[in-house]
């Protein structure tokens, strides 16, 4: 158990490198409501949106939708919250039939549900303009104490409609920030925990097996994401997960240069899981991770 100036160093380790555990515990770094932002929101924006060829999933655990008979095509694009700048051609080359969304937005943008509501629409309307219809099946939206932080994340998903395969792909989303403030950020228990966690949702509905994981890794700088990623590495070779490259969000102020990753640390991506129909509910499964 540490003492009052162990916490107390830790936290100034934290502050150094950008991060203020004391300021999570204040509910700066968590989910938007959901009550009174986000479900909202989204009464409001459905039927616009259903105009511009998006279609928002309904409030469930997981997306349900019937596999193909190849494993889905998976293209991350990662896009400027207050100002996307959508490749359409990019987006026509993806033709996306389902899409995962992570929001992190800043937490004066997510006072309201009108002001919250604004932003995405602002934002689905930039996509539209591809003219690509699809559903998100899945989205995460998250607060930030930092206006640069914010970001929109899409896996898009892409795969023949027509060739149907035996049963079903599953696609969900979850987010946790650090575990224990206490501990260092880049310690194994913060990461194991992260990744337990996001695949909770795909093991309670019978899907075990042929695991895939995309991280989404946000630190404040490249040795912690190098740590970070590194207990991916470890996790997944423990549990038989095939860990696979995905770019991850970096601060619009260095994109280009040192690509310094955003405050606070959090541990987020997106992942797949096959499994037999005689063993579980779900013959194929994929999961979007947070966390």
């Amino acid at each position: 158990m540490e003492t009052t100036e162990e916490f107390w160093e830790r936290v100034s380790s934290y502050r150094e490198m950008g991060m203020d555990p004391l300021r999570w515990v204040a509910g700066c770094a968590v989910k938007v409501d959901l009550t009174t932002v986000v479900y909202p929101a989204l009464r409001r924006l459905r039927p616009l949106l259903r105009e511009l060829g998006v279609i928002i999933g309904e409030r469930e655990d997981a997306d349900i939708f019937p596999a193909g008979r190849e494993e889905p095509t998976i293209s991350r694009r990662i896009y400027n919250l207050r100002d996307p700048k959508i490749d359409h051609e990019d987006l026509k080359r993806i033709s996306p039939k389902r899409a995962i969304s992570l929001v992190q937005v800043h937490q004066r943008g997510a006072e309201t549900d009108k002001i919250f509501g604004d932003i995405l629409l602002s934002l689905y309307n930039s996509i539209s303009l591809a003219e690509q219809k699809f559903i998100v099946g899945k989205g995460h939206s998250i607060i930030t104490g930092y206006e640069d932080a914010e970001f929109a994340l899409f896996d898009f998903i892409s795969g023949s409609e027509a060739a149907k395969g035996e049963g079903f792909t599953l696609a969900n989303n979850d987010t946790i920030q650090v575990i224990d403030p206490t501990a260092d950020p880049g310690s194994k228990e913060q990461t194991d925990v992260a990744v337990s966690n996001s695949l909770n949702d795909l093991i309670a509905l019978g899907c075990y097996e042929g695991l895939r994981l995309l991280p989404v890794i946000d630190a404040p700088n490249e040795e912690l994401e190098k740590r970070i990623f590194g207990n991916m590495e470890e996790y997944a070779r423990k549990y038989g997960i095939r860990l696979l490259d995905a770019d991850s969000p970096g601060r619009r102020s260095a994109r280009s240069a040192n690509r310094t990753r955003l405050w606070p640390p959090g541990q987020r991506g997106s992942g797949f899981c096959s499994q037999p129909a005689e063993e579980g509910p779900w013959r194929a499964s994929e999961k979007r991770l947070s966390a």
